[in-house]
């Protein structure tokens, strides 16, 4: 089984380092109660909040205007999220640390909705989800990725 590496170790790898998919991560919370350390974690300049969206962790990896996406386990998700792949052809080659959402013509997020274009498989269903069910992403990190290969 390849080491786990979230976007922190691929950034301090040496450059022409070969990165299998299944070896990236997505930076996750941590539960700051929990931790002895909490007031130098919070008064620490590395200490960074993000927004907690209700969606679908994933991984993009872009190169050469090729989208992909993957979840946190690995499970390559390009094809249930067309609208999400098109928007990200013209982004620079990088791999991206984000979720999806599906967000109502409210502005409401709607977990269930991500969940279920997540799982979905099926062409015809994926087509009607883009058109009733449709996701953003919204991202957190992102490595420029120039000097690193995918395989």
């Amino acid at each position: 089984m390849p080491t786990k590496m979230s976007l922190r170790h691929i950034a301090n790898n040496n450059s022409g380092t070969k990165i299998k998919m299944e070896q990236i991560r997505p930076m996750l919370a941590e539960d700051l109660k929990s931790q002895k350390n909490r007031e130098e974690i919070l008064n620490s300049d590395d200490w960074v909040a993000e927004a907690k969206l209700d969606g679908v962790r994933i991984i993009a990896v872009i190169k050469d205007n090729k989208p992909r996406l993957f979840s946190r386990e690995g499970t390559d998700y390009t094809e249930r999220f067309p609208e999400i792949i098109e928007a990200l052809r013209t982004q620079p080659n990088g791999i991206y640390d984000g979720e999806i959402v599906s967000i109502d013509k409210d502005g409401n997020i709607h977990f269930t909705n991500a969940q279920q274009r997540a799982a979905n498989t099926k062409q015809e269903e994926i087509k009607r989800f883009v058109r009733e069910l449709p996701c953003d992403v919204y991202f957190f990190d992102a490595l420029d990725i120039n000097e690193v290969y995918i395989e």
